[in-house]
């Protein structure tokens, strides 16, 4: 805010850099706010910047944000990757909301992605809570379905 009133010029990195900065200590808000001025600067914010505002809201146990900024990819334009989505479902997860935590392995399919062990663990994380043994079963589920391979 205070960059747009004194008019500095502010690049994609530093803007990126002060949100990474907002991370560990779960600046979840000010890390959004920072994504929104490098939209005001009309810059398009770039994966690494929207992911590290996504990881600002898991470490701030802010999953609903964390969701949001997700869907957000469309937004800007923007293809998630599997750091995108596994920082999503670890947050969606750590509350114990489940649903919304698997949702991230259907957009890793459409997104073309091989869900990584880290996606998967989170996946498998928010439905143990609830549900036990059912992690193992979804693993069958998901990979008779195609959505995860066994290499």
């Amino acid at each position: 805010e205070e960059a747009l009133r004194w008019q500095v010029a502010l690049d994609l990195r530093a803007c990126s850099a002060a949100i990474s900065a907002c991370v560990y200590p779960g600046l979840w808000a000010q890390a959004q706010q920072l994504l929104q001025t490098i939209r005001r600067l009309q810059l398009r914010p770039d994966a690494p910047a929207c992911n590290a505002v996504i990881s600002a809201c898991e470490s701030a146990s802010c999953w609903r944000e964390a969701l949001t900024m997700g869907a957000g990819f469309v937004q800007d334009q923007l293809r998630p990757t599997l750091l995108t989505l596994g920082a999503v479902a670890r947050s969606c997860g750590s509350a114990s909301h489940w649903t919304p935590a698997l949702t991230q392995l259907l957009e890793a399919q459409k997104n073309d992605l091989t869900p990584d062990t880290v996606l998967l663990a989170a996946c498998f994380e928010a439905c143990s809570d609830r549900y036990g043994g059912a992690p193992m079963r979804l693993w069958s589920q998901l990979s008779h379905a195609g959505v995860v391979t066994i290499r």
